[in-house]
């Protein structure tokens, strides 16, 4: 049972917001929830496939400002989403290891995402 609350909270710190500085150093936050990544993953694809950004292309900030992009601040937001992705990943199989090697449900019990 408390691997599947780590399990829970695991998910949700993958899916916090992130920041990002622009290559027009422009700063905002950015919605980092599962629909968002993915959308972000098609775009920073396929345009790293066509090898730039269209004129005038912009990507939403979570306040929903039109933050001029290009193909760079693609792939740093990316960067950023699966560096906080890593973080929460590595974190979790720090606690499922002492999960596992705790001794009692009291020891179980304790061992918390915070």
């Amino acid at each position: 049972m408390q691997l599947a609350v780590l399990y829970a909270s695991y998910q949700a710190a993958t899916q916090v917001d992130v920041n990002h500085t622009s290559v027009a150093r422009v700063a905002a936050t950015y919605d980092a929830d599962s629909t968002s990544q993915l959308t972000l993953l098609v775009a920073t694809t396929g345009y790293n496939l066509a090898g730039a950004t269209p004129k005038g292309f912009y990507w939403l900030s979570a306040d929903n400002r039109q933050v001029p992009f290009e193909l760079p601040d693609l792939k740093g937001l990316y960067a950023s989403m699966l560096a906080q992705g890593n973080i929460a990943f590595s974190k979790l199989q720090t606690l499922k290891a002492e999960v596992r090697a705790a001794t009692t449900v009291a020891a179980v019990q304790a061992i918390t995402w915070i």
